[in-house]
């Protein structure tokens, strides 16, 4: 059985995978080259957030994985981290290294850390507190 492609996964929005196309997926060289570059970033991330004074926190499919997992969701290929609008003004206000890029992601719901060269990346979802309650900060973030 042919298995879709990632873009094609992507596109048909509630697609609807057989147990084969996910195992598949899952087992590609793809998924594990964007896990290690998700590895990659992170250790970068930690050391320049605790530099920086950057407040953050694991989210999604990210803390599930480190929970239940110890890891990644073994299907899951990027990171998702939470952090403070101030955090990001902390962020955004600093030079970062040759190679680490920071940029709205392609819909503008939340920024994306990347590696040149390298597949995976490191979404940062922007949150503040209205009414007691911790809320995307980005527009497009609460659609």
């Amino acid at each position: 059985m042919a298995t879709r492609t990632e873009p094609d996964m992507y596109k048909a929005g509630k697609a609807v995978l057989s147990l084969d196309e996910v195992n598949a997926y899952i087992a590609s060289e793809a998924t594990r080259r964007r896990q290690q570059t998700c590895r990659r970033l992170l250790q970068w991330w930690v050391e320049f957030a605790a530099d920086h004074l950057i407040v953050y926190w694991a989210y999604s499919g990210t803390m599930l994985g480190a929970l239940r997992h110890g890891a990644f969701v073994p299907w899951d290929d990027d990171m998702d981290l939470n952090l403070p609008q101030e955090s990001l003004q902390r962020l955004l206000s600093r030079s970062l290294p040759d190679g680490v890029s920071i940029k709205l992601s392609p819909l503008g719901a939340c920024y994306r850390l990347t590696m040149r060269g390298s597949e995976g990346f490191v979404d940062l979802f922007p949150v503040m507190e209205r009414d007691g309650l911790v809320q995307y900060a980005l527009d497009m973030a609460r659609k």
